[in-house]
């Protein structure tokens, strides 16, 4: 990747970013980063996304925590969206935090919506309120009424768990 001939760094770079598990992931998370060239930018990043989308025995927050700072990275919307779908199969807490402002970008708010809905379908029972929150965005700024159906059906499974949670009177 240091290498002073650009063959030799473009390959080694197409190489890391095909690696088969994720311990290239931070440096490929660093050249996604620093490299000098967009192309390269680009290599790096979608190669790291898709080493943290490879299936592990990490856990579920790991794996948001590290798509996170690949969407924290992504400069262009394509890798952004990556990053998000990536982020709907995490099934954390987190996952949904970091999607649920992308439904405000144009270019993301479907994208970020779909994966809202994917997660909120896993975490509505230990996290109501913020499944709530997202599928209210969704019903928002979506303009697929299936995913706006299965929105509604989440935010209705979220305000049951909600009531069954409050404090008696």
């Amino acid at each position: 990747v240091k290498d002073a001939d650009e063959k030799v760094k473009d390959a080694a770079i197409r190489a890391m970013a095909e690696w088969p598990d994720a311990t290239a992931a931070p440096d490929l998370l660093d050249l996604a980063k620093s490299a000098a060239s967009e192309t390269h930018q680009v290599l790096a990043l979608r190669g790291y996304i898709r080493v943290c989308r490879i299936e592990s025995s990490r856990p579920a927050a790991e794996t948001a925590k590290m798509l996170i700072a690949g969407l924290a990275a992504a400069k262009r919307p394509d890798e952004k969206k990556q990053a998000i779908s990536g982020l709907a199969e995490a099934r954390d807490i987190s996952a949904l935090g970091a999607v649920a402002p992308c439904m405000d970008d144009a270019a993301l708010k479907e994208e970020a919506a779909n994966a809202a809905v994917r997660l909120g379908r896993d975490l509505w029972n230990r996290n109501a309120e913020a499944v709530k929150a997202a599928m209210l965005k969704v019903l928002e700024v979506s303009k697929n009424d299936g995913l706006k159906k299965q929105a509604q059906e989440t935010l209705g499974h979220a305000e049951q768990r909600l009531k069954e949670t409050a404090p008696k009177k």
